[in-house]
């Protein structure tokens, strides 16, 4: 089973009134099927997309991509606490 990764590409693409076509373009590439790709949410794209589409639709990728953004935090902070509760637990052993 695939997860798809909501964002906001399309409505972003759309208010700027560009293809996905002159959006791949933009971004360096020469198909807009990746495009398609990212929008229903099949696609993540690596760094150097994320950051064309960021200059290129004015918005900062953690808001494109809110849902992954949002994830990435939750897991980070999950992360973080286990850590902390280690370091904690460590600390009262010595």
């Amino acid at each position: 089973m695939s997860i798809q990764i909501q964002n906001y590409v399309r409505t972003l693409r759309r208010r700027h009134g560009l293809t996905q076509l002159q959006l791949a373009w933009l971004m360096g590439k020469s198909d807009r099927s990746v495009v398609s790709r990212i929008e229903r949410g099949m696609r993540v794209p690596n760094l150097e997309m994320a950051l064309a589409i960021e200059v290129i639709l004015g918005a900062p990728v953690r808001k494109v991509f809110r849902g992954l953004a949002n994830t990435v935090e939750g897991q980070v902070v999950r992360r973080r606490g286990i850590t902390d509760d280690e370091d904690g637990a460590n600390a009262s052993r010595a």
